[in-house]
């Protein structure tokens, strides 16, 4: 919050860098302000790399210099809805982890991580779900598939491994309970479909990869335009309740054609390398820099003089 975000203003004062790289949109607005105090050095950059296929007032901020978003949508919102200069806006895509951008081989991934790789396989991440909805929506699914392959990312909630981990399984079913995952890319690429939320992240990863969504939940606001994002591209399906996660997983399954499709338009819409076209943007604005090993905070990275 802008009450607890003191400290951090105070490490980027006392580090006076060139450029702050904000992927969180109070860090725009706590040094906005810290600029405004005087506290922060009026030459420092403030860069905005927008986190979701949307742009909200939050983020907009007359300190801010530049700004990397989602799409010609979101530059079109930013330039004529909140009067930003079309020349600092650049649409590069959301920026993934470099483990999204490299090809993964089906056969090789499966085999590697003891997944079947003969069985129809979708992959559920929890971060939408309470624990009784996707227990719901595992079943379902396996009412559609019984020969279906689920693997369950279930993070750092134990509860919910444990519950999935017990469920009654039709014959030919199979089950994977996973809790927290480094490399989530994997996991995914094995996917032939992917049940998420809608989170900016996590939807650009899927089309950075070219994997089907059933998106099983949105956040009011943000996340809502992210769901038409990947609707509108059609690499997805949004799908709130577990009767709609059944049909629209069922639906891609039994018609490899659509699935097929869906798949293709996803990785038409990825934008794998938006973290390269970033960075080499912010280095040329900060340079010359002295490489200097810097604090970390959530939603900001900075360089020094």
């Amino acid at each position: 919050t802008v009450l607890g975000g003191g400290s951090f203003v105070d490490a980027c004062v006392r580090w006076k860098p060139d450029v702050v790289v904000c992927t969180h949109f109070l860090a725009p607005e706590l040094l906005s302000r810290a600029i405004e105090r005087g506290q922060l050095d009026p030459r420092t950059k403030l860069q905005c790399v927008v986190t979701d296929h949307d742009i909200h007032r939050s983020w907009v901020w007359p300190h801010v210099s530049h700004y990397y978003v989602a799409s010609d949508l979101v530059k079109g919102r930013l330039v004529n809805g909140y009067g930003k200069n079309p020349d600092r806006v650049d649409v590069t895509g959301i920026p993934v982890r470099r483990q999204f951008t490299r090809a993964h081989d089906l056969v090789e991934d499966r085999a590697r991580l003891g997944i079947d790789r003969d069985r129809p396989t979708i992959v559920f991440l929890s971060g939408g779900f309470a624990t009784g909805p996707m227990l719901d929506a595992v079943v379902g699914v396996w009412a559609e598939r019984r020969d279906a392959q689920v693997v369950a990312i279930c993070g750092r909630n134990k509860r919910l491994r444990r519950r999935i981990a017990s469920l009654p399984r039709p014959t030919g079913a199979t089950l994977h309970a996973l809790g927290f995952q480094k490399d989530v890319a994997s996991l995914l690429g094995i996917a032939d479909v992917v049940v998420s939320k809608a989170g900016g992240i996590s939807t650009s990863e899927c089309m950075a990869l070219g994997k089907p969504m059933v998106i099983s939940a949105a956040i009011a606001g943000q996340e809502e335009r992210n769901v038409q994002a990947v609707i509108g591209a059609g690499a997805g399906f949004y799908a709130p309740t577990s009767p709609e996660i059944r049909y629209h997983v069922g639906r891609l399954m039994a018609d490899p054609e659509l699935r097929a499709l869906t798949a293709e338009r996803a990785k038409a819409s990825g934008r794998p390398r938006a973290a390269d076209v970033v960075a080499a943007h912010v280095a040329h604005e900060a340079a010359p820099v002295r490489p200097v090993r810097g604090p970390h905070f959530h939603g900001a990275r900075a360089a020094a003089r």
